[in-house]
């Protein structure tokens, strides 16, 4: 098993505040997304331990509206992962 930590940067000029955060991935040419717990002040994936590529998508929520769905991907395989996004998510 394997979790992936990222980093979620972020700048919100009405209230520099997010109340709310979403995260969902998918293996790559599947359709199906499922959403996994998102904590700002730490986020990484959940465990996975299924080889392959993989999709991922996150937004935050400011109090007034969400931002758009940030996308991105990363590779889990032969014991190890490798890296394939930007270490920076901007909304």
């Amino acid at each position: 098993m394997c979790s992936i930590n990222f980093t979620i940067e972020y700048e919100d000029v009405d209230t520099g505040v997010v109340f709310d955060q979403e995260g969902q991935f998918r293996l790559q040419n599947t359709t199906e997304w499922i959403p996994f717990l998102l904590d700002l002040n730490n986020p990484q994936t959940p465990n996975l331990d299924v080889e392959g590529v993989y999709e991922m998508r996150v937004r935050i929520f400011d109090g007034r509206v969400w931002s758009d769905w940030f996308y991105t991907y990363f590779s889990i395989g032969c014991g190890a992962f490798t890296i394939g996004f930007s270490t920076g998510f901007n909304a």
